[in-house]
């Protein structure tokens, strides 16, 4: 009990707020030198605004209802990340391996995702307003009920026959 409430305090003190995340696994985090390693870590409503992620390796995940507000995880692999509910305002997602990922009812308002990955991601309701997506693959993915993708943000997507557009919208094809 006593080593958990230290991590927690730590884990504060170094300028994450975890509230119901793991507090062993906010910590490893820290460690942006070994380009913070965490699979399968429960982060849910951790506090990781602002905060450099380049080059993550953090599989499977647990960051739903986080705040990544203005983060940069640049060529990140998460993939099966369940980023449901997050808010990731500006973050910096470029390159980022998020194939398998749940995005349902995530907050990318205004987020950079060129040329990320995106293959078989659920979108559900994620907002993608103002959202940088110039080169992002989306094969398989669901886009059925994104909000903020216009017509110009739609023909700077690549998709595949599986992928699923906006109602009465078009994805072009990736090449091969």
């Amino acid at each position: 009990m006593l080593k958990r409430s230290a991590l927690a305090l730590a884990a504060l003190f170094c300028g994450v707020a975890a509230i119901a995340a793991n507090p062993a696994d906010v910590k490893k985090l820290d460690d942006v030198a070994k380009f913070s390693t965490c699979a399968n870590c429960d982060l849910k409503g951790a506090d990781l605004q602002r905060r450099l992620f380049r080059l993550a390796n953090w599989p499977g995940a647990d960051l739903s209802g986080a705040k990544l507000d203005n983060s940069d995880l640049a060529g990140a692999i998460l993939w099966d990340v369940n980023f449901s509910g997050a808010s990731m305002t500006y973050t910096n997602l470029s390159g980022a391996q998020l194939m398998g990922a749940n995005l349902s009812g995530a907050n990318l308002q205004f987020a950079w995702l060129l040329h990320a990955q995106a293959q078989n991601v659920n979108f559900g309701d994620a907002d993608l307003t103002n959202a940088r997506v110039r080169g992002m693959q989306v094969q398989g993915a669901d886009l059925t009920r994104v909000k903020g993708l216009g017509k110009r943000e739609l023909a700077e997507l690549c998709g595949d026959n599986q992928t699923k557009p906006p109602p009465n919208e078009w994805i072009p094809r990736c090449s091969q």
